[in-house]
């Protein structure tokens, strides 16, 4: 490959990740489902805690590059599951920096049908309402039609954390109403 022909394909890929990047922000920013609370986190004071504050572009680019690595397969539905076996397996984080987001359904039992695409939707939402505003200690929020699994950033301070979560507390946060 001549290096004219590198050069092309990555300015390819570049707007590639741009114009995904533009689809999960306006998807986040005009919701179908007005009714979706984010869930910041903030810090309990004085108390200490592992989470850290993360910055919006990691945020960003964990979610454009790994939970979408493959924009056509981020829309096949899969099944989302702690079974062994059955589906795409919970929990499951990816991360960039130090903004982690993870994925679980709520109990062992829990399962539902969903694409990447729609994780990816709710994690731009939580990015732009938890990551992109102070603290910037990111949230989780609901995705999927059953209810029963969250998506959720946080800032993590790798390899020192082993406990995260100590020391934080949600703070409700309306989704704009788009209606």
């Amino acid at each position: 490959m001549s290096a004219f022909a590198s050069v092309e394909a990555g300015v390819r890929m570049q707007q590639i990740r741009i114009l995904v990047v533009f689809v999960l922000f306006v998807a986040a920013v005009c919701p179908a489902d007005a009714t979706q609370e984010l869930l910041c986190w903030k810090r309990k004071e004085p108390t200490s805690t592992d989470f850290t504050p993360t910055v919006f572009k990691q945020c960003l680019n964990a979610i454009a590059d790994q939970v979408i690595v493959d924009a056509k397969m981020a829309r096949v539905p899969q099944l989302f599951t702690r079974t062994p076996g059955k589906g795409f397996r919970v929990p499951h984080a990816w991360a960039s920096g130090n903004c982690v987001i993870g994925i679980d359904v709520h109990s062992e039992g829990d399962e539902d049908t969903l694409r990447l695409y729609d994780i990816a939707v709710q994690a731009t939402l939580l990015n732009i309402g938890c990551v992109a505003r102070p603290p910037h200690y990111g949230g989780t929020i609901l995705v999927g039609s059953q209810g029963v699994m969250n998506v959720t950033i946080m800032g993590w301070p790798f390899p020192e954390a082993r406990n995260p979560g100590r020391g934080l507390d949600l703070e409700r946060v309306a989704v704009a109403d788009t209606s």
